[in-house]
C-alpha cells in the first residue's frame, strides 16, 4: 500500500513539473514571437529577448526530462524554490526599474511575476502535502 501512495505522490510532483514545462513553453514561444514589441518595451535588444524564448523553451524541455521518471523531493524543491526567486527578481527588476519601464512593460512583469509565484507556491504546497 505504501508503494501506492508513493506513486500516486510521485505523479502528482511529475504533473506539477509537467504544468510547470507548459508554462515556460508558453512564455517562450510569446518571448520569440512578440521579440520585436518586448524589446521596443524593455529598451533591449532583440536578439537577447530571443535568447530569453530559446532558454524558457530549453528550461522546459529540461522539467519534462526530469518529470519523465521518478522525481526526487529535492530536485522538485530546487525547481520550486528556482520559481520562487525568479519571481523575486522580477518583483525586485519591477521596483527598481520602474520609471524607465513603458506601462506596457511593467504590466507584462507583474503578470509574469504573479504567475510565476503562484506555481512556485504551488509546488511547495504539493511538497509539503506529499511527503
Amino acid at each position: 500500500m505504501a508503494t501506492l501512495t508513493q506513486s500516486k505522490q510521485n505523479t502528482l510532483v511529475q504533473r506539477m513539473l509537467q504544468f510547470d514545462g507548459l508554462v515556460e513553453i508558453a512564455l517562450g514561444a510569446l518571448l520569440l514571437v512578440g521579440a520585436e514589441t518586448v524589446a521596443d518595451w524593455f529598451g533591449i535588444s532583440r536578439t537577447v529577448v530571443i535568447g530569453a524564448g530559446i532558454f524558457a523553451l530549453a528550461y522546459a524541455a529540461f522539467l519534462f526530462y526530469i518529470a519523465r521518471g521518478e522525481v526526487s523531493r529535492r530536485t522538485a524543491w530546487v525547481v520550486a524554490l528556482l520559481n520562487f526567486d525568479s519571481a523575486l527578481v522580477i518583483a525586485i527588476g519591477l521596483a527598481l526599474a520602474w520609471g524607465d519601464l513603458a506601462t506596457d512593460a511593467r504590466w507584462a512583469l507583474a503578470v509574469v511575476g504573479d504567475a510565476v509565484l503562484l506555481l512556485s507556491l504551488a509546488q511547495m504546497y504539493v511538497l509539503r502535502r506529499t511527503r
